[in-house]
């Protein structure tokens, strides 16, 4: 199975993953907090809903998107993060991992927003020219 994280900028509705399974044209779930079991054909997963937990089995090949709960992290001792940094770092290639066709999928442009100038008007003092300013400048935006 593929696996997809649950952070994105989609308030955990874990869209990734059910898009990827889209693209593929193969069956995809998100939210999944437990694996089960795992056969040559089918995926048995776990995913806790508000009010219940479903148990669920999926045809394989598939996308699997897990939440938060698939895994509690250890977190390591000061001299284990020292140790870490004296050891070698592993770089794999696409084809290390068998990722010979991903040329299918390719960023087509990545561009930010415009910036837009913000409007602004200071009216200073507080009498009544300036509250009927104020005022105005209420209408024209409203």
């Amino acid at each position: 199975p593929r696996l997809s994280g649950a952070a994105s900028s989609a308030r955990y509705a874990q869209p990734g993953g059910v898009l990827v399974g889209e693209a593929r044209n193969i069956p995809a779930i998100n939210g999944v907090s437990k694996i089960l079991s795992l056969t040559d054909s089918t995926l048995t997963v776990e995913r806790e809903l508000e009010d219940e937990v479903e148990t669920l089995s999926i045809p394989l090949p598939a996308v699997i998107a897990v939440s938060t709960d698939i895994n509690t992290p250890q977190i390591p001792s000061m001299k284990a993060i020292l140790g870490a940094a004296k050891k070698p770092v592993q770089v794999w290639s696409p084809a290390d991992i068998r990722l010979n066709s991903v040329s299918a999928y390719s960023a087509q442009q990545v561009a930010a927003p415009k910036q837009r100038e913000r409007q602004r008007v200071v009216i200073e003092g507080d009498g009544e020219e300036q509250i009927a300013a104020f005022v105005e400048n209420l209408r024209k935006i409203i």
